[in-house]
């Protein structure tokens, strides 16, 4: 329930960072599924590489060999040599 969660709230911001930490930690070896969608809220900029990052250093090239069955090429850049 509401209250329920907003005691628990209270209660961790209320303890020391140490504790904090262990209690955080413990909930996420308990459950780890719950680590990507946490990370996601509190840094999101680790979930999700920032736009410019894609864009700003965008490079051409030319497909040099390709192989269908592994999905695998490699690509020939000046630029990066």
């Amino acid at each position: 329930s509401v209250g329920m969660e907003e005691q628990l709230v209270e209660g961790l911001c209320g303890l020391d960072d140490q504790n904090a930490l262990a209690v955080i930690s413990r909930v996420l070896e308990e459950r780890p599924f719950l680590a990507p969608s946490i990370v996601s809220v509190a840094i999101p900029d680790l979930t999700y590489a920032p736009s410019r990052a894609l864009t700003d250093r965008r490079m051409r090239g030319v497909v040099k060999a390709f192989n269908a069955a592994s999905g695998f090429g490699f690509i020939d850049c000046p630029e990066l040599h």
